[in-house]
């Protein structure tokens, strides 16, 4: 039921935003993120997947409403966090939002791993994500609270601060995103508070050359207690259309075997593409992925 309920959510908001832009309404509609399906042999008997990183907004004026979903659905699980929070546009700039935000730590230095390996993505969510994040996700956390962020041409920006009752808890994060020529960086920092003080951060690298790209990311995910790892990744398009990545996610302290993919890449238009690779997961063996992936 849940795997069904997020094809309809998918479903529906790409209908909403194609009605959106074919009407004149009193109010605008937009989406934007992405969502893959596709098959993978990781995890026995959970093949069929589909992948959901996406927001829908509706605004009236600068006051509007987000809803939006993070996560992965597949035969045996349903690992996802739900968002929706109301929002006001500041004149001079920039949007406060409240109710379920995202978490600002989320928002900046995202793994490599989500975009070419959803499944394993979602899986190592305690080291590349927000305690509250992963805490919704495998641990019945049910945080709500507060987000600003920012944007102008040389500097991205967000802050949020999210309380978990249930856990006796607080989440606070703020991360930052800016570039240096051909060259993007993006660091964040989470601090957690309640029984215990717990402290996070990440730091993301990348840019390209031609047709070459790839970057560095390092993870320290304090706050959920993982260890501490370093990500390398690397791209190459051959010609138009097609490009061959390759990553590496390695624990600094020596815990477990690197995990690596590699996976080619072909843009069957500038929104969706085909995407089919093979995986290793800290020394298990091999596995098979492929998806399609639309991104609005």
């Amino acid at each position: 039921m849940r795997y069904l309920q997020g094809l309809v959510f998918g479903a529906l908001s790409l209908s909403a935003a194609t009605f959106a832009e074919a009407q004149s309404l009193p109010f605008d509609f937009s989406v934007n993120g992405r969502l893959a399906v596709g098959a993978t042999d990781r995890v026995p008997g959970a093949n069929l997947f589909l992948f959901g990183d996406t927001s829908a907004q509706v605004s009236f004026g600068r006051f509007g409403l987000e809803i939006g979903v993070f996560g992965l659905a597949d035969a045996q699980d349903t690992p996802h966090e739900t968002y929706a929070a109301l929002y006001w546009d500041f004149a001079q700039g920039g949007r406060l939002s409240a109710g379920v935000p995202r978490p600002a730590y989320d928002s900046f230095a995202a793994s490599t791993l989500e975009m070419h390996f959803p499944s394993l993505g979602v899986a190592r969510t305690g080291i590349t994500r927000s305690q509250a994040t992963f805490g919704a996700m495998f641990a019945n956390f049910l945080p709500y609270g507060v987000r600003f962020e920012n944007e102008t041409d040389a500097l991205r920006y967000a802050a949020s601060v999210h309380a978990v009752p249930n856990q006796n808890s607080t989440i606070a994060g703020f991360g930052v995103a800016v570039p240096f020529g051909e060259i993007n960086i993006e660091g964040a920092v989470e601090v957690s508070w309640g029984t215990s003080t717990e402290m996070a951060g990440k730091l993301r690298a990348h840019g390209r050359a031609g047709r070459v790209g790839g970057g560095l990311g390092l993870f320290l995910p304090g706050t959920v207690g993982r260890p501490d790892t370093v990500e390398v990744f690397a791209s190459f398009e051959p010609f138009d259309r097609a490009t061959i990545s390759g990553v590496i996610q390695t624990p600094l302290n020596g815990s477990a075997d690197p995990t690596a993919g590699l996976a080619a890449r072909y843009a069957i238009r500038p929104d969706a593409s085909v995407s089919l690779g093979v995986l290793t997961e800290a020394g298990a063996n091999a596995a098979f992925n492929v998806f399609l992936d639309w991104r609005f």
